[in-house]
């Protein structure tokens, strides 16, 4: 008897590893975790971030239909040494005799000219050095100009259609990543569920073999069975010793991977709720297939990025067309500050100038092939990526399905197995105390009942881990309870 309340405090200690503390331990419900996991989970959080860098491309988008006006201003001044050098100057000059009309003191033309020898160009140079001394010069300058796109081969349109093609398909990523946290979320928390259920049909495996080694101890002193009988029940117990120790570290396991999904410290302590989760009603087939194309969001996803691939080819076709832009220039410049800056001299020193470029690429290396080509193949890969997700995603569905009418069928299948198994454990136990069965007669019987209620409770959980894996394929999981 003393070995039986060390064995329950043995149990107690591993179904219960934070006994003593439960009232610190948290207590997570499967809605709170899913809740915990939609605000902290990596994959969620990067979506995210993954839409904030889309949202900046749309608007970048569309700075190349919006005017580019710089404006600049510039001071300087600019010290030249004095030098010398070598220089050919004119020595002597042509000479014109220019004939000027002579008139009288009335002005009147007398009919005489007066040969006047003018300067012309020069005939002969001579080399001479020259030296130009130091001096500095003072430079301001103030100017602005407007850029504006008129046509670019429908480039900035289509660049605009492309990046909020990839806005809707980050939008719906961030749908894919807070859907998979739930059903990763749910599927963890069943798992440990699991896990724990496991472990209490261990510890009831063990208590059973302890209530046979006390039986088999008495049934020994009695002359009824051989020592040998102790030894194999003392075996038997050990053995379901070490597999309640070993589910221990499957639960911690679980535990530690349900934290993580969350966003959590792996090593962070909780406990979950313990409830019975009943049988669903689920549609057919076609209902959950139509359901699947309409509202899943990794479907939208993949269509959405076909929609920015198609872009993307209209964008490398572009650059088969012209350009064309408008511009206009102002500029002020002097060497006086107050010339270039004062409101006073706004009339004086400036230059402008305004009007239309226009630029046609005709060769540049097949660069523009190599380009049309690349966005054809991304567009023809998109669209298959699109039609082999929305297969898979009905075969996940057919699969899903097919599993949970298999676990329907299953239930009543174990729940059978374990009401024999249970029965003749009982009888085999009753032969053995009579001396008409052996002790591996009940060993085995006990080994059935481990089975059939590991085989329950693992039908019971897959039952709704099948489910989860429907709801997420249909798009619905985080709208169905």
């Amino acid at each position: 008897m003393r070995e039986y309340w060390k064995l329950l405090l043995l149990g107690l200690v591993v179904l219960n590893p934070t006994m003593g503390r439960s009232q610190m331990t948290e207590l997570l419900t499967l809605e709170e975790s899913i809740s915990v996991a939609l605000h902290r989970n990596f994959n969620v959080k990067t979506a995210e971030y993954g839409l904030q860098q889309r949202d900046a491309q749309v608007m970048g988008a569309y700075s190349a239909i919006l005017p580019r006006i710089n404006i600049s201003s510039s001071s300087g001044r600019l010290l030249q040494g004095a030098f010398e050098n070598s220089r050919d100057i004119p020595s002597e000059y042509e000479t014109i005799n220019f004939q000027l009309p002579v008139t009288n003191s009335d002005g009147d033309f007398t009919g005489d000219f007066v040969n006047l020898p003018i300067q012309g160009q020069p005939i002969a140079y001579t080399s001479a050095i020259i030296r130009q001394p130091y001096f500095q010069r003072d430079g301001y300058s103030l100017g602005f100009n407007v850029n504006q796109n008129i046509y670019d081969g429908g480039r900035w349109w289509n660049n605009i259609s492309r990046a909020k093609s990839y806005q809707s398909a980050s939008f719906h990523g961030v749908e894919v990543a807070k859907n998979e946290a739930v059903f990763n979320t749910t599927q963890g928390y069943l798992d440990l569920a699991k896990a724990k259920a496991f472990q209490y049909a261990l510890f009831d495996a063990l208590m059973l073999s302890q209530e046979q080694l006390e039986r088999t101890e008495s049934l020994y002193e009695l002359g009824s069975v051989a020592r040998t009988d102790f030894y194999k029940a003392k075996v038997q117990l050990g053995n379901d010793r070490s597999n309640l120790l070993n589910q221990q570290n499957v639960v911690a396991s679980a535990k530690s991977r349900l934290n993580i999904i969350m966003g959590r410290d792996p090593l962070t302590q909780f406990r979950i709720e313990e409830v019975e989760y009943p049988i669903v009603e689920y549609p057919s087939r076609e209902e959950a297939m139509e359901s699947a194309l309409e509202n899943n969001p990794l479907v939208k996803q993949k269509k959405a990025s076909v929609n920015g691939a198609e872009d993307g080819k209209k964008v490398a076709r572009s650059a088969f067309l012209p350009t064309l832009s408008g511009y206009i220039n102002y500029n002020r410049s002097n060497e006086d500050p107050a010339r270039v800056f004062s409101p006073s001299n706004i009339s004086d020193n400036w230059s402008s100038s305004l009007g239309l470029s226009m630029s046609f690429n005709l060769f540049n290396g097949f660069s523009d092939k190599a380009n049309l080509e690349e966005s054809q193949a991304i567009y023809r890969s998109s669209r298959e990526d699109y039609e082999s997700t929305k297969r898979n995603i009905l075969a996940t569905i057919d699969n899903a399905i097919t599993r949970l009418e298999t676990y329907e069928e299953l239930e009543m299948i174990f729940s059978d197995n374990k009401q024999s198994a249970e029965e003749d454990l009982r009888l085999a136990t009753e032969r053995y105390e009579l001396g008409s069965a052996t002790l591996l007669e009940v060993q085995d019987a006990q080994v059935a009942l481990l089975r059939a209620n590991t085989s329950t409770i693992r039908n019971k959980y897959d039952y709704q881990i099948a489910y989860a894996q429907l709801l997420n394929a249909m798009g619905t999981i985080r709208t169905e309870k």
